[in-house]
């Protein structure tokens, strides 16, 4: 006698559905939402959390939804065919659903909040960049980074907007900084395992061998990290706080230099991706509280 196959054990599937809305990325764009509407409103912590909750939701539904448009290419890949998607572990269905419930959760919040379109407007626009542009694009060409890029570096704006503020220095430099770190991100990525997703979308290692990306992202890490001191320059961060923005200045490239050279492992690649994820969430935590206590 024959049945339907039993249902996945609950834990499991939550824990699965929580790992598509990447955490630790949609945990930084929010903290960086709560940095932008921060400078605008120090002081007003309920409006930087609140800010910084529909943004942390926005990025949770677009990572999601983009973990639904690569199921196919995740599935060919040994780095990423684990996945709860290409596994079988999850249903499409269940994490198109999830993707739903999050953007409009996060619309709702950034609405709320602001109390005006602009926000949530740029929130979409965000979400726009990264679903309809960056990860269809990405699987015809390399100009598909101009769009993740632009994405990257919205999260400051909206929280910005949220809390009413108009063009200034201060914003076009958060939103550099936050668009500068998605490189050496992006190729951590592939530098940690680059097989056959090489095969099946354009890639930078096509174009450069391992041994030179490596190269350019211990190069443009130094590079951020010089970046990173301008929070001082524009007065996100003072006082004591510039100590830890310094030592982390100096001590990111210093690592970056030390673990590129010599052997390397897909794993070596892991741990530098995650290291330069919560550096950059440590130094937005540190100006956004610094920003808060005005």
């Amino acid at each position: 006698m024959t049945g339907a196959a039993p249902a996945a054990p609950l834990k499991p599937a939550l824990l699965d559905l929580a790992g598509l809305a990447k955490p630790p990325i949609s945990f930084l764009a929010g903290s960086a939402a709560a940095l932008g509407c921060a400078a605008c409103l120090p002081g007003r912590a309920s409006a930087a959390l609140g800010a910084g909750f529909g943004v942390f939701l926005l990025s949770a539904g677009a990572c999601t939804l983009n973990n639904w448009q690569d199921r196919d290419i995740d599935g060919a890949e040994t780095r990423t065919r684990g996945r709860p998607l290409p596994s079988g572990r999850l249903r499409p269905g269940a994490a198109l659903a999830q993707a739903a419930l999050l953007l409009a959760a996060g619309l709702a919040c950034l609405a709320l909040v602001a109390g005006s379109y602009a926000a949530p407007l740029a929130g979409a626009l965000a979400v726009l960049l990264y679903n309809a542009a960056y990860t269809p694009l990405k699987r015809r060409t390399l100009l598909a980074l101009a769009p993740g890029l632009l994405c990257g570096a919205l999260p400051p704006l909206v929280g910005w907007l949220a809390a009413g503020g108009t063009a200034r220095p201060g914003l076009i430099y958060l939103m550099i900084l936050f668009g500068a770190w998605q490189l050496p991100h992006l190729w951590l990525i592939l530098l940690s395992g680059a097989g056959v997703e090489r095969r099946l979308v354009p890639s930078f290692l096509d174009r450069f061998a391992p041994e030179q990306l490596r190269r350019m992202t211990a190069a443009w890490v130094a590079a951020f990290a010089f970046l990173t001191l301008f929070l001082r320059v524009f007065g996100f961060v003072g006082g004591a706080a510039v100590l830890p923005l310094a030592a982390n200045a100096l001590l990111l490239p210093l690592v970056f230099l030390r673990f590129l050279g010599g052997g390397w492992t897909p794993a070596k690649g892991r741990g530098l991706s995650l290291y330069l994820t919560l550096s950059m969430l440590g130094v937005t935590l540190l100006a956004a509280a610094a920003t808060l206590r005005g």
